[in-house]
């Protein structure tokens, strides 16, 4: 029993651990990529492929921000709230073509 806490208890930090998505290059997997690239390294790739899927969830939801908001303003009947959902769309648009360029796409809006 004593064994059993003492291995429990060694392999308890290396149980913590989050699951994300993370494109590998072809033909690899995370372990060829650990003992191909080493530690430092692999920690890097996966940093930027998490940034890179956060970059795409904000992106996503940005497109159903600005989709609601052409929504709003075909519903809008003041000239002041014309105005103001027209504002908001803008500052919509910028921010999607910043990640949009973050993510080495064409910029199309």
């Amino acid at each position: 029993m004593e064994r059993a806490k003492a291995c429990g208890s060694l392999l308890e930090p290396a149980c913590v651990f989050e699951v994300s998505r993370m494109q590998l290059p072809y033909g690899e997997d995370p372990d060829s990529l650990l003992h191909g690239s080493g530690l430092v390294s692999f920690r890097r790739q996966i940093t930027a492929s998490l940034h890179l899927a956060l970059l795409e969830t904000y992106e996503h939801r940005l497109l159903r921000q600005i989709a609601k908001t052409v929504s709003d303003l075909s519903r809008c009947l003041s000239c002041e709230d014309r105005i103001s959902l027209l504002s908001l769309l803008a500052k919509q648009k910028s921010r999607l073509s910043r990640v949009t360029v973050q993510l080495g796409r064409n910029v199309v809006v």
